[in-house]
């Protein structure tokens, strides 16, 4: 029996009604913290999602083996422990399930491909790179550039209302649009917005994070893509113009992204009918951003890199 059904069958309500409203959690003292801190820190296993946990007690970020405690807490035995009749029986299912096996079932293996990464992030984890990506966008003052990736996800006002990444996220996970158990958006936002060094940080804390340059994008639409793609060709001097252009009266915007966002609200920007702003934008001379929009000059965002890309990219840092 494990060990959890045996403390919760301790626990058992009597006869007489005592005893209620118990809750019951997997809980260890950490591995990693437990020799070196003096005050000692409580690991919740949750439902064993993942096969290691971090601490950063210690001042940096470690992770501890939790595999062990898994089998003890729901009584299963190692392959030592198992006997010469389990290991028939493991044989002969791993037999039946090599028989089994088809070449459809390799495609569907093969198309969930970096997908299946974003599934089963212990909670802790979900925590860190939350953590580290609101840290990380907010430092390089690119709560905007989000919030014109995230327009068809959150109402204008939850994105006029946010300060910060962190309340951005927060609006996304109230929707589910980002959880622990799906991370994809997460996955997107680092490689439309080439923030690539914050992955090679998050997979150093954690020890695992899916090669984000070769996501297939599924959660952002064309057209977001294009206008993150069409604010990154812009320079200040090309805000200057658009500014003029656009406005009786010369708005104070943030940055360039608040500038998109401004013409979206007003209808200058429409998706359903983009050629009037490309005239525009032609009538302005802005070579580079008018190719963006005509699409003549995309970083094929949509879809995995290129092994051109992969060779010629430089490390993440």
């Amino acid at each position: 029996m494990s060990v959890l059904l045996t403390i919760q069958k301790s626990f058992e309500p009597s006869k007489d009604g005592g005893r209620r409203g118990i809750q019951y959690e997997r809980c260890i003292l950490c591995d990693v913290c437990s020799d070196t801190s003096e005050q000692k820190h409580i690991q919740n296993l949750g439902d064993f999602h993942a096969e290691k946990l971090t601490c950063s007690k210690t001042g940096t970020y470690m992770s501890m083996d939790v595999t062990r405690y898994k089998r003890l807490f729901e009584g299963k035995r190692s392959r030592s422990e198992a006997g010469p009749s389990s290991n028939a029986e493991s044989k002969r299912s791993r037999s039946e399930a090599g028989s089994s096996s088809n070449p459809e079932s390799k495609q569907s293996r093969s198309e969930a491909g970096s997908s299946s990464n974003a599934e089963n992030i212990p909670d802790p984890n979900f925590e860190l790179i939350k953590v580290n990506c609101s840290e990380w966008y907010d430092h390089r003052s690119l709560l905007n550039k989000l919030k014109l990736l995230y327009k068809d996800l959150l109402p204008t006002g939850v994105l006029d209302e946010a300060s910060n990444t962190t309340e951005l996220l927060n609006s996304l996970m109230d929707r589910e649009h980002l959880t622990s158990h799906d991370l994809t958006l997460f996955y997107e936002t680092i490689k439309v917005t080439e923030q690539f060094g914050l992955a090679r940080k998050i997979k150093e804390k954690i020890g695992a994070f899916p090669n984000v340059r070769d996501i297939v994008i599924s959660k952002l639409t064309p057209h977001r893509l294009m206008l993150v793609e069409f604010g990154d060709s812009l320079t200040n001097k090309d805000m200057q113009k658009m500014n003029t252009h656009f406005n009786e009266a010369k708005q104070n915007y943030e940055d360039k992204w608040h500038l998109i966002m401004d013409l979206e609200e007003k209808n200058k920007i429409c998706e359903e009918d983009m050629q009037p702003f490309i005239d525009s934008i032609k009538l302005l001379q802005l070579i580079r951003p008018v190719q963006v929009l005509k699409g003549k000059r995309s970083r094929s965002k949509a879809g995995p890199s290129s092994n051109a890309e992969k060779l010629s990219a430089p490390g993440l840092q």
